[in-house]
């Protein structure tokens, strides 16, 4: 009887925490469907509202946006006084949005160091 006993609470342990997962899984499921609904959305949006509206349809998928710069400085023509200009490009941009990765696009363009 022990034996059983002992198989009875390995299974009972199981099931507990087999519950917790599948509620996790339906949230996941649930928040999905409202992600591809969101990104319809958007879609439909893009192609005939205003600039308000597209914001608006593109806060409900970006969570922010981050621009990476580079900051360098540009030697200014030879009759200038100052020495030098502080200057800076931007380098790279991140879309992070509210499920799922991040997107960077990576840019190439301001002077290069060489």
């Amino acid at each position: 009887m022990d034996k059983i006993d002992a198989i009875q609470g390995e299974i009972d342990a199981s099931e507990a925490e087999l519950a917790p997962l599948t509620e996790r899984l339906d949230k996941i499921v649930e928040e999905l469907d409202q992600l591809g609904r969101d990104i319809q959305n958007i879609k439909e949006r893009m192609k005939e509202g205003d600039a308000r509206m597209k914001a608006e349809a593109l806060r409900n998928v970006v969570a922010r946006i981050v621009l990476h710069h580079r900051h360098y400085d540009h030697l200014p023509a030879k009759n200038s006084k100052r020495k030098t200009w502080p200057r800076s490009s931007l380098e790279r941009i991140e879309f992070v949005s509210w499920i799922g990765g991040t997107q960077v696009i990576s840019l190439s363009n301001g002077p290069r160091r060489s």
